[in-house]
């Protein structure tokens, strides 16, 4: 697991453990490449020699639905003009917990498990500050380093239909040059199933941080009208 990935986990956590369910209203969904991205198979990378750094968002809890890269950043990359795609779009499914099985749940509905579990995260210090996104990376590029290689955000914006916090930290490329990744994660439900979307990119300063948090909030938001 990575370390960013490490707060999804944190946040995860916050629902009651169990072993592996499958729910019983469970139906196919639907993925779309958010604009500009294209389809990425991960395990490709062991044929293409391609690396995205990418790990599950719960180790061995989540399956991974879909992962969208930049289509320039794929063309360039197969291409061999790079030997990395360290800036994506995943989608997840957690197949450990469902929304239902938290008691705090009392609506039983999707929208209720989000915010319950939104919420509580917020309580647990992770509450939602007045600085923007923006601000936020700024002061966190400045606590980067390597002997600092994960700065967390905590819950960054929280809508009705999901909760969404944000890491940035250091990642290594194939030649081991590192570089600053900002990764914004949306918890969501889908009938009574729990859905990661995880967004990484670049973040050599904090230009286009707050950009790239409404992009994947309409990410989340597209993906979540998809599967009404």
């Amino acid at each position: 697991m990575t370390a960013a990935n490490s707060t999804l986990m944190s946040l995860f956590v916050l629902v009651t453990l169990g072993t592996a369910v499958s729910a019983a209203n469970e139906r196919p969904l639907t993925l779309s490449a958010p604009p500009g991205h294209c389809a990425f198979e991960p395990a490709a990378a062991e044929n293409t020699g391609l690396m995205t750094g990418f790990k599950p968002g719960v180790r061995d809890a989540s399956t991974l639905l879909a992962m969208y890269v930049p289509c320039e950043a794929l063309t360039g990359a197969k291409a061999g003009r790079a030997a990395w795609l360290p800036e994506w779009v995943a989608f997840e499914k957690n197949t450990l917990t469902l929304p239902s099985d938290d008691d705090r749940n009392q609506k039983g509905t999707a929208r209720e498990a989000v915010n319950t579990l939104c919420r509580d995260a917020q309580v647990r210090h992770w509450q939602i500050e007045a600085e923007t996104f923006e601000a936020k990376t700024v002061s966190a590029l400045k606590s980067l380093s390597d002997e600092n290689p994960v700065v967390y955000f905590g819950v960054v914006s929280h809508d009705p239909e999901a909760c969404y916090m944000a890491s940035l930290t250091l990642e290594t490329d194939p030649i081991g040059v590192r570089h600053r990744m900002l990764n914004v994660f949306a918890f969501m439900a889908v009938g009574d199933v729990w859905i990661y979307q995880t967004t990484r990119r670049f973040a050599a300063d904090a230009t286009g941080a707050q950009e790239m948090l409404y992009t994947a909030k309409n990410a989340a938001r597209a993906f979540l009208r998809e599967n009404e």
